[in-house]
């Protein structure tokens, strides 16, 4: 790994094990007396190490759920993609052309490349035109560490496919799910339906509990806080899933099964 490469590497670590707040309680799930992962501890190297880990955990837990699959899946994208931020960063991506109704799928914070594989080439796979891109400083794109800009860089996103016409949903992981429910519950995210992935409640200012009861498109939760779905609109669709329960539906790729039933209902 370069000088370079290594610099950004633990600026990104130390960002999010800094910014991340401990995972919530999974539904249904008895409370249990659990060690505060943020506690200071004398070193910033021990602090940001040991809630690091927490963050991987979580993220490495959840992940068991979204990347089990199988099935037929659309291996490659058809063409990179730029975004354009409204203060001029371009976050690089990828598409896979398909239908009118896009999907927008974002990740967690800082997670590792591929992650979102077994959620966009499957829906690929099923017709829709599918786009992800990497966040700030990571990967392809520019910019700087800014997670704070989650949601605006989500809104560009989401105007960008608006602007090619057809309808647009978003799936949000974790981090980006707090950001894409809270832009949503405050009249900043123009989208069609939204899927929360194991959404965060909070996020830096990304306050998806305070704003979940605002959002007005359909909504559908996998997983997530039950603090959340009590405080989201009536009608929301909600699937609590557990560490040690994975749903595989008829294509073996579970959460693609869930949105395309989602998105299939949305548009009759």
């Amino acid at each position: 790994m370069s000088e370079r490469s290594d610099r950004y590497f633990t600026e990104l670590m130390a960002v999010v094990a800094e910014t991340s707040p401990p995972p919530s309680p999974w539904p249904g799930a008895p409370p249990a007396p659990l060690a505060p992962l943020w506690r200071p501890v004398p070193g910033w190297a021990m602090a940001t190490a040991v809630a690091f880990v927490g963050v991987l955990v979580f993220i490495g837990v959840t992940g068991l759920l979204v990347r089990d699959g199988g099935g037929d899946v659309a291996a490659q994208p058809s063409q990179a993609v730029s975004i354009v931020t409204p203060d001029g960063v371009a976050l690089r991506g990828d598409l896979w052309a398909g239908s009118d109704v896009a999907v927008v799928v974002v990740g967690a914070y800082g997670a590792a490349a591929g992650e979102l594989d077994p959620i966009t080439e499957p829906l690929a796979a099923l017709g829709y035109t599918v786009v992800t891109y990497d966040p700030r400083a990571q990967g392809r794109s520019g910019g700087s560490v800014e997670p704070q800009l989650l949601d605006d860089d989500l809104g560009a996103a989401v105007a960008q496919l608006r602007d090619e016409g057809g309808a647009v949903y978003v799936v949000a992981y974790l981090h980006s799910g707090a950001a894409a429910l809270a832009a949503a519950g405050e009249g900043r995210l123009d989208v069609h339906g939204l899927v929360g992935l194991f959404p965060m409640e909070q996020y830096l200012e990304q306050d998806a509990l305070a704003a979940i009861g605002g959002v007005e498109v359909p909504l559908l939760l996998i997983g997530g806080s039950d603090r959340l779905a009590l405080e989201a609109p009536p009608g929301t669709e909600r699937l609590s899933l557990a560490p040690d329960h994975v749903i595989v539906t008829k294509s073996g790729t579970s959460i693609a099964d869930l949105v395309d039933e989602f998105i299939a209902t949305i548009e009759g």
